[in-house]
């Protein structure tokens, strides 16, 4: 009551404002009316006993006036462009602007802060795809069911349930062995110089025979024996999975960037996640047809049997999150594993404080290391594998006193989030030591970095771990090229890792011996 006696007592005062022009007065207005609503919101949010929330329309969010028949996508899009290029950087030219919540015409809206990030992927459908693009493709294809092959696993899942409560360290064992063959190829394939020509490559295939260990218990040979015995030939089955792996990240990373690529690489990105689903279809019958018949054998407490005995999850839902962690899950460990690399090797002072931590961990506890876990979140807070993500909101969300519609498309902008001065002093310099005093707060980039793929976090967090253990162990790291940047999807870089790895029982250049 008493707002509403407050505006009847600057409309009677209206003699105050004799002389001031029309528009200038009616803009005074409206700024007043906006102050009181927001003390009305901030008086409603206060009262817990109080059922009505009263908050601000979606068309009260600040943002850029914009003609309203131009499309958002074609707002967005050149946004995304110029910020990727590095000349400037629109994004926080925005956000200083305009606050965490900027709004493009009437259908779009950027966010930056990451407690709203948060709130945003925790609304998200849990089966569905991590990339728009991806869950675009989704939805307009039929849904890949195997009826036939989901039996009743009750009595399977009740024997088991101990074995399928994994712990933190459950794969490790795993990824070393695949970390111990790629440091094998590496002693064989470094030239003269002391530097692996094709690391990307190999990190690729180090990723994904790991990570096909982790989910179906195959020991494929994705990493080729430096002897030659190998079945990596070209018109083998390990072969093809590799070029649809590299040609649907490629085109993944031109979909993402913009309307423009999204238009080019659409038709491309659905034939080869198409063929990906082909190649895990059969796995996954595969797996399906070995629980049915060998009931009375021993699990291998593989992910897949987690996600059909513990979470009972039918076939297309397993196929959607195994195709994420196939293509996304790969990319994010190999970039993040390099570009950890890269800042260590520019910052060598940070090498022997990393070499004395892993030498004093146990071999089970690679994962948790603290001194590695900083590293991690300092690489990938500089780096992120998600620079940017896009939601269509599944349902009504209230975002910093501001009601957002269903249906309303969100950009996520992380990277902007990573480089705030109030909570990361001096934010371009790698400085692994600021995360022991930050304490683990909700809002901190390593637990919304891969909310995207957040059921699998901890495996990918794994992968990265062991491997720079491993290579930490045996090497270290030196860079005498430019500057790796990365502002694409999954951290993918601009130049090739071309590291120098120098033993460490030896002085100097060591002569490469084959």
């Amino acid at each position: 009551m008493r707002y509403r006696n407050v505006f009847r007592g600057i409309y009677a005062k209206r003699s105050i404002f004799k002389g001031i022009p029309r528009n200038s007065y009616l803009a005074h207005l409206r700024s007043v009316r906006k102050t009181l609503l927001q003390r009305i919101e901030v008086d409603q949010f206060a009262r817990s006993q109080k059922e009505e929330v009263y908050v601000l329309p979606f068309d009260e969010i600040p943002g850029p006036k914009v003609p309203s028949f131009i499309p958002s996508k074609y707002i967005v899009g050149p946004i995304q462009q110029a910020h990727s290029t590095g000349w400037f950087q629109p994004y926080e030219m925005l956000f200083t602007r305009y606050g965490p919540l900027v709004r493009v015409n009437g259908d779009s809206l950027l966010v930056s802060h990451p407690r709203y990030i948060e709130a945003i992927m925790a609304i998200s459908l849990p089966n569905r795809s991590a990339l728009s693009t991806m869950e675009r493709k989704r939805r307009l294809s039929l849904p890949i069911r195997m009826p036939e092959y989901e039996l009743d696993f009750t009595e399977l899942s009740e024997k088991y349930a101990d074995l399928l409560n994994f712990k933190p360290n459950h794969f490790n064992k795993r990824i070393e062995v695949a970390s111990d063959q790629l440091i094998s190829r590496m002693y064989y394939t470094r030239n003269l110089q002391h530097e692996v020509p094709n690391f990307d490559e190999e990190l690729y295939q180090w990723g994904l025979q790991s990570m096909f260990c982790c989910l179906f218990s195959r020991d494929c040979t994705f990493l080729q024996d430096p002897i030659g015995n190998n079945e990596f030939g070209p018109k083998s089955g390990i072969y093809q999975t590799y070029q649809t792996f590299l040609n649907a990240s490629y085109c993944l990373a031109e979909a993402e960037a913009g309307p423009l690529g999204r238009l080019v690489r659409q038709h491309s990105v659905a034939n080869h996640i198409d063929v990906m689903n082909g190649i895990l279809c059969r796995n996954l019958r595969t797996k399906y047809l070995a629980l049915w018949r060998d009931t009375d054998k021993e699990l291998q407490t593989d992910l897949v049997e987690a996600m059909i005995l513990r979470d009972k999850m039918n076939s297309n839902d397993i196929l959607t999150r195994l195709c994420d962690i196939v293509i996304l899950g790969v990319n994010i460990v190999a970039h993040s594993v390099g570009f950890l690399i890269y800042h260590l090797a520019k910052s060598p002072v940070y090498q022997p404080m990393l070499h004395e931590a892993v030498m004093k961990a146990d071999s089970d506890n690679l994962h948790c290391i603290d001194f590695m876990n900083y590293c991690i979140y300092e690489s990938m807070r500089l780096i992120p594998p998600f620079p940017s993500l896009s939601r269509d909101l599944d349902r009504d969300i209230i975002l910093h006193g501001y009601g957002i519609p269903k249906g309303i498309q969100v950009h996520m902008i992380n990277e902007v989030a990573n480089m705030r001065k109030d909570m990361f002093p001096q934010t371009t310099v790698f400085s692994p030591e600021r995360w022991p005093r930050m304490g683990k707060e909700p809002m901190l980039p390593h637990n919304y970095q891969l909310l995207p793929l957040a059921p699998v976090a901890p495996l990918l967090h794994a992968h990265v771990s062991v491997l720079t253990a491993k290579l930490v162990k045996h090497f270290k790291f030196e860079y005498h090229y430019g500057e790796i940047k990365s502002g694409q999807l999954l951290a993918k870089p601009n130049k090739p890792f071309l590291f120098t790895f120098i033993d460490r029982d030896r002085e100097g250049i060591p002569v490469t011996t084959k």
